[in-house]
Formats: structure tokens, sequence, C-alpha cells
């Protein structure tokens, strides 16, 4: 190929062409070629380092983030008309949702249109509304592989849809997609039961095996996913009776994770197989503190578990253990197809993968251990950390072995792999820059010890700058296009300013930290100590959102009508923490507190 709808055909070129002809004809044709090929490289590495930048200094983490740009960028195939997301250059021609997912929950925070591109691209594959698992071409023509009700397609297609709609603002295309995502909660909620958890014959996040059961990482996506679908439904504002339905339906699911698959004995989120408890580790079950859904102390002991039993430090976290799935008697009770899980500590049967590195690191950071967080993505996902471990090369990956007593330990299969480049830069972007919960974006004011500033790419309603300068455990006000914002949470009514920036400051005013609501404006006038936010939700949301301050508010009030429910408690670092909860409404909401 020299570019999509242009082949050279040697055998035609020479029979139309005589003598000297035939040297010009494949002269042009190979000038072309090498226009083809130059332009190609100016877009990878306009990609890569041009469009977008993600710098703290630390050479090792930035190149890493430069390299991640390109694969990412690189890493893609002419497929019946399209240029799709492929996994790895010119290993198969398959594409595959769940890896342009996984990929864009990176690139959403610097590449746009490629997110609206690929969303669209996933709708266009569907049937009557059901995503599509796969597409490729078998033997007599295209197929497709469409989504069963308990593929966790379903669940990412919802959760990246989410999380672009955040960052673009982009209602048009929200609307095109909405009867897809609409589609995917539909079908995924049949798979729930009256315990409130997510069934499954899959084992985790794999696409493998036949025994039902309930499952940590379906039900701990399924409560992320259903949040989406509140926001998507009130940015796009379609209120609807169901909205307060499937909000009580996720915080009874959330609730049952601890309640019925938390392990006292084991300190961790487990499953179960046709009710017989699963005795393996899965590093899936860490999505549960990745998303929030945990308490502190639930959260930390997790953690600690998954570094026990699945975490070797040279190279990272293994996606189950034991490895046993090759074994008969685990083959027959989990119906493999012989050893389709892999041999010992490869593939799905106890290899490292990358999208289980960045649930460790993430988990890490959402438990407040930043520089072990830091510390574990330099070793075991940048370029250069993976190059100096065990069998390394400087690689990002899908998986790499991990028995520690072979010659193969580390061994890297597919080193360019397309959802490792995605999900190292949303680590980046989770531990250094931003924070997201369904509802809203805001800025992180405490970094590692080892990171003094940052400076990236941001995408808010159109790509933006932001720079955070030291690091601060006090949540103070953003500076947007030099003007004080007294909030951490980016407002829409902001959408168009291009300079966001946080540094460390003794401010004494209020500042809006937390919402689980659309956040229109905030404002702060100083003259008569009254902070104001506008928000919406829909209907009779269970709204709250946090305000930090010097002091506590004497009262708030809810479009003018005041309220009770103030709830304060000193932070420790000389600050009060007020948490406000009321009824919320698919109309503005103007919240007032008085000081």
């Amino acid at each position: 190929r020299i570019a999509p709808g242009d082949s050279l055909n040697i055998a035609e070129v020479i029979g139309c062409c005589r003598g000297n002809e035939v040297k010009e004809r494949i002269a042009l044709l190979h000038m072309k070629w090498r226009q083809e090929v130059r332009a190609y490289d100016e877009f990878i590495r306009g990609k890569a380092s041009k469009d977008a930048d993600f710098t703290t200094g630390d050479p090792e983490i930035d190149r890493s983030a430069v390299w991640a740009r390109a694969l990412i960028a690189a890493n893609a195939h002419y497929l019946d008309g399209n240029i799709v997301p492929m996994p790895c250059p010119a290993e198969y021609n398959f594409f595959f949702t769940h890896d342009l997912l996984l990929t864009n929950l990176g690139a959403v925070n610097f590449d746009l249109p490629r997110v609206k591109s690929n969303l669209l691209y996933v709708a266009s594959l569907a049937k009557d509304s059901v995503i599509p698992h796969a597409y490729y071409w078998r033997d007599d023509g295209f197929k497709t592989e469409y989504c069963e009700p308990e593929n966790w397609n379903h669940l990412w297609f919802v959760i990246v849809s989410g999380s672009y709609l955040r960052h673009s603002l982009d209602d048009s295309t929200g609307q095109v997609l909405f009867p897809f995502i609409e589609k995917s909660v539909q079908a995924i909620l049949t798979r729930l039961r009256p315990d409130g958890l997510m069934y499954a014959y899959r084992p985790d996040w794999w696409d493998i095996g036949h025994i039902e059961g309930p499952r940590t990482y379906l039900t701990a996506l399924a409560v992320r996913a259903l949040r989406e679908y509140l926001f998507i439904s009130s940015f796009l504002h379609r209120q609807n009776s169901r909205l307060v339905e499937y909000e009580k339906t996720a915080d009874a699911m959330q609730s049952a994770l601890l309640t019925h698959l938390w392990d006292a004995k084991e300190d961790y989120l487990t499953n179960y197989n046709a009710g017989k408890k699963d005795y393996h580790f899965y590093a899936g079950s860490l999505i549960a503190s990745v998303y929030g859904l945990m308490d502190q102390e639930h959260a930390t002991e997790l953690v600690a578990t998954a570094e026990k039993q699945l975490v070797d430090d040279r190279i990272g976290i293994r996606i189950a253990m034991p490895p046993d799935f090759s074994s008969d008697s685990v083959v027959k009770e989990f119906k493999f197809a012989g050893d389709e899980a892999g041999p010992p500590y490869s593939y799905a049967n106890g290899g490292v993968w990358p999208h289980g590195n960045a649930w460790f690191a993430m988990a890490l950071k959402d438990i407040g251990k930043l520089d072990e967080s830091y510390d574990f993505v330099r070793r075991t996902m940048t370029i250069d950390g993976v190059a100096k471990s065990p069998n390394g090369l400087p690689a990002m990956y899908e998986y790499r072995s991990s028995d520690p007593n072979s010659p193969s330990f580390g061994t890297i299969d597919k080193p360019s792999f397309l959802w490792a480049g995605g999900m190292y830069l949303q680590v980046l972007y989770r531990l250094l820059a931003i924070d997201e919960n369904p509802w809203n974006i805001s800025i992180r004011n405490e970094l590692p010890s080892r990171c003094n500033s940052v400076s990236c790419s941001m995408t808010f309603g159109g790509l933006r700058k932001l720079v955070i300068r030291s690091s601060s455990n006090m949540p103070g006000p953003l500076r947007v296009d030099g003007e004080v914002l007294p909030s951490r949470i980016l407002p829409l009514g902001l959408r168009d300013k291009i300079s966001w920036e946080s540094t460390p400051t003794e401010n004494a005013a209020p500042v809006l930290v937390k919402a689980n609501a659309i956040v229109q404006s905030v404002t702060y006038e100083s003259a008569r100590k009254q902070f104001r936010c506008t928000i919406y939700s829909f209907d009779g949301h269970k709204t709250q959102f946090v305000v930090d301050g010097e002091n506590p508010p004497k009262r708030f009030s809810v479009n003018g009508r005041v309220l009770k429910g103030l709830k304060t408690s000193r932070t420790g670092k000389g600050r009060t923490s007020t948490t406000i909860e009321f009824p919320g409404s698919s109309e503005l909401q103007n919240i007032t507190l008085d000081y």
C-alpha cells in the first residue's frame, strides 16, 4: 500500500509502459510513496511531541509520555474502508472495542478528535444499538462479534463516553451516542441479581471460560457505569423516571461489594463460581478502589493484599494468582478451551498486564500513597524502567511472563501494544494532574515528593494548558487566565479559558473541592463573605458537595431557601471542611454559603 485507495501494481505499470517509461512511472510512484512516508512520519511526530505535552522534569517519566503518544498514534491499520486502532503493529488485523476504549481513558486528556472518532466508529458497527466486541476479516468476508449482555465492553463504552463528554462538553456527539449508551446499560443490568451483584460466566476481565457467579470486577464497573449514565443523561438534559432508580441501584451495588464479596480473612474482594468461593486473587478487584467505591480502611487493606499476593516489584502486578488455570481440574471447572488462559505465569494465567499495573498505581494514589505510586509507575510502566528490569526491553507491551524461577522471567510479548500507551498516560494524568469523578473534572493539589511541578496539555471544551507548581496539602484556589477561581473543579462557564494554574497558597477564602453534580459557575464575594455555586443534575439526585475554608459557613441556601444539613469538620491543617447535602434538580440550582 502507498496510501488508502492507492496501490502499486508493478505488472500493471509494465503492461502499459515501455523502456524508459517504466522507469519514469516507477520513479514517480516511488516519489509519491516517499512523500506519504514523510507525511506519516510528521503525523506521528506531531502526535508524540507537538500536539500535546506532559512535562515533569523527570526524563524517564517525560520521554515515556512522548513514546506513549507516538505509540497510540502509530498503532492503526486499514480495515474495510477505515483507518482504525489496532492492538499492535502487523500482529493481526483485528479491531477490538476493548483496546480502543482502554486506550482512550488516557487519550481523552489530550486528543478529543481521536476519542470522538473512535466512539462514533464503535457506534457505526453496532447492530440494533448493540456495540461490537470485535471486527475482522474471516475468509469469506468481514465479521462482527457483538457484545453479549455480560460483556465488559458495555461498561467501558459508557465510562469512556462519559469521560469524553466531561472533557469535550460536546453535547451534539453525546446525543448521537446516547442510544448506544442506553442500550449498553440495559443489557448489562440483565446480569444484576437480587443480592445487588453482577453475575457473569467469565472470570474477572477475561473473555474465556464459562461458569456463572458474582464478579467483583463487573460489579464495580457497573456501579461506575450507572453513575456515568446519570451524568450523561443530566448533561444531555434527558431527564427520565429511571434515573432515581438507577442511583439507588448503584448505591446498593456498592454496598453489596463489601457485604457479600469482601473476604475478611484475606482482606480482599473475591468472586464466586456456581456458589463456591473462588480462591484466586484477581487484579480486577482493584477497580473498586480506583473508582472510590470503598472506605479508606478497606481500600488500604485491599491494596496491601494485592501487593502481598500479586505484585513483583521488578515487573509489576500479576493479573491473577495462583497461576493454575492450565491445570486439568481448573480447566474443567471453568470450562476453558484447553490452556487458552496460557501456561503458568503467562498471558491470563498470572502474566503481568499494563492495565493491571495502571490499576495498582491508581489504587496506591487513591489511598494516599503518592510516592509509592510514583515509584511503581517509574519502575514498571516507563520504557526506561521496563528496559532495566529482568529480560526487559524499552517497550510498552501486552503482557510479561512472571515466573521468578524461570530464565524467561520478565519476557515481553508484543512489545508495542496500543492500550499500554493509553493506560500509562491515564495514570500520569490521575497521579500528577487531574482527578475525575462521574460528574466533573478537578485539579490535583498534591504531588508526589519527587515531582515539584507539572506542565501538561488538558482537555476541557478544547485543548488547554495546565500548570501545577510544587506540592501543597491545602486545596487553594486556581488561577484561570490569570483570574482567581475559588474552586478545584472546572466549571462549565469557564470552558473557553485557555490557561489553568495551581500554586501553593495561604488562601483563607472558601474553595469548592468536591461535587457530585455538574458545576456551572463558582464565585466568592469577599466583601459580603458569600460563596456562590451554580449546579444542575437530575430531579431527586442525592446531591453532595464539599467546601474547604478557614471557617465554617453560618448558613446555606438553595435558590434563596435556607436549608439545614451543614456538616463541618476540622481537617487538621487549620481548615474546616463543610459537606452539604440536598435534593438535586435538572434545572439550575443556585447554592449560597454565607460566612
